[in-house]
């Protein structure tokens, strides 16, 4: 079921720090990119930037990273991620952690970050590692053991970096989010959910609430896993705040945010990855000869390994089709758009739209996300 939803300032936030993590992917992976990136992270986050993102401009700043990951033998890098601090007075001190999605431009992203779904292993980062917690796919695993390793020259790893700005006594409580979208999405909350499991060890006085708020994210791992998120993590449906605090009776918060018309989300679910290709139906909108037979070979292979979205009853969100002049263009290109720009659009953040598009060279305008969401130069 999905419905036409007013996305709430933190929602919004997220978007643009999740889609902001895309900022200079077409960047050769080594050398490691990482100064380059975070002169224009900061000059994207700027009041001043070119095309200021009114849900952030001048109001966060970069604390830990950007740190990326080249799978040897790629040109492109393969993974990065970033933490951002609110910088606004208040008496919770607050941080975002954004993990990027699929570089759609290197081929051993897709091949290792994505589609290695075949295979399963039990949920290893948590404080339990026993088989009942659940299982989740080998592109997940090494994900998150490449995010876990990342080292910040100056503040070491991603939770030695926390424990040491939580465990201040300056900080008497703390909220960090973790974001993300498409495979950022997926990688966000199983990040989230193993700083739940392992909270004791990185914030041993609990002053943090932990929270993710993800879009466009593929399923992770089978039904005992999505069980053992859902019970780690609430859902409600109440607009929450910009600087966000578990009302009564909640201990962390996950928001999962989906297109209706988005794919991304139907995988790697068997029924709604089979039922994926007809998506476009009612507006007859068809996808290639074979494209539905390919779909479903795929949806049969993984009956066994049961993938389940987590978050099951969230809402989706009513994706809004596209004219006739886009109709022409294709199956391809609706899926295309409707995982990529339909986001910005459902949240109402256009400006990410306009950095995408005018930031993009155009010889690489049609294609992957990755050639329709490289950032450069969006400093003045």
């Amino acid at each position: 079921m999905s419905s036409v939803i007013t996305p709430n300032a933190q929602e919004q936030i997220m978007l643009s720090l999740a889609y902001l993590a895309y900022v200079d992917e077409l960047l050769p992976g080594i050398p490691a990119p990482d100064a380059t990136i975070k002169t224009d992270l900061i000059a994207a986050l700027s009041s001043s930037a070119k095309t200021p993102i009114p849900p952030v401009a001048g109001l966060w700043d970069i604390v830990w990273g950007p740190v990326t990951y080249t799978v040897p033998g790629s040109l492109y890098q393969d993974y990065m991620m970033y933490v951002a601090q609110l910088n606004v007075t208040s008496e919770v001190a607050e941080y975002a952690v954004a993990v990027r999605g699929t570089n759609g431009k290197a081929w051993l992203d897709w091949l290792v970050g994505d589609f290695d779904v075949l295979d399963m292993m039990p949920w290893p980062f948590g404080a339990s590692t026993s088989s009942a917690v659940g299982f989740i796919s080998e592109s997940t695993n090494i994900g998150l053991t490449v995010l876990l390793s990342m080292q910040d020259p100056t503040n070491g790893t991603l939770f030695e970096f926390l424990a040491s700005q939580i465990g201040s006594s300056a900080v008497t409580q703390a909220s960090i989010c973790f974001t993300g979208h498409s495979l950022g999405g997926t990688l966000s909350y199983t990040l989230a959910l193993h700083a739940r499991d392992t909270q004791a060890s990185w914030d041993p006085a609990s002053k943090a609430t932990v929270t993710t708020i993800n879009f466009a994210a593929p399923t992770a791992g089978d039904a005992n896993f999505a069980a053992y998120f859902d019970n780690a993590f609430s859902y409600t449906t109440n607009a929450i705040p910009s600087i966000w605090t578990p009302p009564a009776g909640f201990s962390s918060y996950a928001d999962c945010i989906r297109n209706s018309l988005d794919l991304a989300p139907t995988a790697w679910n068997s029924t709604t990855l089979k039922a994926a290709p007809a998506t476009y139906d009612l507006h007859l909108l068809l996808p290639a000869p074979g494209t539905s037979e390919v779909f479903g070979y795929i949806a049969e292979a993984l009956v066994s390994q049961a993938y389940t979205q987590i978050q099951p009853t969230q809402t989706e969100w009513e994706g809004t089709y596209q004219s006739e002049t886009h109709h022409m263009k294709g199956w391809l290109a609706e899926v295309e758009f409707q995982h990529v720009d339909g986001y910005p659009n459902l949240l109402k953040v256009p400006e990410l739209l306009q950095i995408f598009s005018s930031a993009v060279p155009q010889e690489a305008m049609a294609g992957t996300k990755a050639r329709r969401l490289a950032i450069r130069h969006t400093h003045p």
